[in-house]
């Protein structure tokens, strides 16, 4: 088949890499003129590293998390969740490292469009939609859709020149503070508070002011972030995932964009990526049955973290604490392997 892929991200170089590796023709157009750095850090989780190895990604540049802890003010461990211990690998990365790792294994069969603003011109067999969060693709095929603000506002950076050993995600009144080591002594930051949408960014000072609370590496880390090297998004996600029409296939945030709660993003894209070019000789309706309910449950789950994660009153919050911390390890562990388990059942058949 003659497939256009729109969309130059993680999930539309997936597709690219996997359709050509199946046989396909492949076009693959994206806006920005060139490949350049940008963006902070990324988590992988098992389901998406198993899929890009199949794929014969180079992995390298992540750093390989031992676990990922949940911690409350003063820094006190709510729950932990040892991946490396249960035999998974979970990488973080700079994105833009991984961008490049993926441009480096794309098949010189491909047909690179760079710095052109795409639309399905009616070539071609199929269009894939992987133009992001606002696709100009799903507009055109669906029209409107209904987008969701969370109540949270986010910023996120890379640090230099600071080392930690572990992950965390710190939970503040109305505030999380994410670290996340990554390759070269940095750490992946991400700030998060409970804003009306649009709001700007307020002055450093009061910023800092909201993770006071904070323990462990927390406060050796806010002294090192550079605001001027916040980048700020609110989360905002689709209502509900859609799957675009017959002719074209929408995949990762075009599809479903959801909040970041358990860094399943980019795996959700990549696992669409590789089921598309799976089910693509059965049709549209079976690429979406193979896909909607998985990824619905993925995007509700992370909606209630995130809900969890956010609640003001301090009474819920002591409450929402008590239960991440009397929770049995086999239930979070459980929960994880669940989760990733439909994504390396993909990868096993790559």
């Amino acid at each position: 088949m003659d497939i256009h892929v729109i969309g130059g991200g993680i999930g539309g170089l997936v597709a690219a890499i996997a359709l050509t590796r199946r046989g396909h023709a492949v076009r693959l157009s994206e806006r920005a003129p060139a490949f350049a750095p940008v963006g902070a850090g990324i988590i992988l989780g098992a389901n998406a590293t198993a899929i890009l190895r199949k794929l014969g990604v180079d992995l390298g540049a992540g750093y390989r998390l031992g676990a990922m802890d949940v911690c409350g003010p003063g820094g006190r461990v709510l729950s932990g969740l040892p991946v490396e211990r249960m035999g998974y690998e979970v990488l973080a990365f700079h994105r833009a490292e991984l961008h490049a790792a993926l441009v480096a294994v794309l098949p010189s069969a491909v047909r690179l469009e760079l710095g052109v603003e795409a639309k399905d011109d009616g070539s071609g067999d199929l269009v894939v939609g992987a133009d992001g969060l606002r696709s100009a693709v799903r507009e055109a095929a669906v029209g409107p859709v209904r987008m969701r603000y969370s109540g949270e506002t986010c910023w996120r950076a890379i640090v230099p020149g600071v080392r930690v050993e572990r992950c965390t995600e710190n939970w503040a009144d109305q505030a999380r503070m994410g670290i996340v080591p990554i390759t070269g002594d940095r750490v992946y930051v991400f700030l998060t508070r409970v804003r009306p949408q649009g709001e700007p960014t307020p002055p450093w000072s009061e910023m800092r002011a909201w993770y006071a609370a904070l323990g462990g590496d927390c406060p050796a880390v806010l002294d090192r972030i550079d605001p001027g090297t916040l980048i700020h998004h609110d989360l905002v996600e689709l209502d509900a995932p859609c799957w675009g029409r017959e002719r074209v296939w929408l995949i990762g945030d075009a599809a479903h964009g959801m909040t970041p709660n358990q860094g399943q993003g980019a795996a959700m894209a990549i696992e669409d990526a590789a089921m598309l070019a799976e089910k693509l000789g059965e049709g549209h309706a079976a690429y979406v049955a193979a896909r909607h309910d998985r990824v619905r449950k993925v995007q509700l789950d992370s909606r209630r973290f995130g809900q969890a994660a956010a609640v003001g009153l301090a009474p819920l919050q002591w409450l929402r604490n008590q239960v991440a911390a009397w929770t049995p390890a086999s239930v979070t562990d459980g929960h994880y392997r669940t989760l990733v388990a439909p994504g390396l059942a993909i990868a096993e058949r790559l």
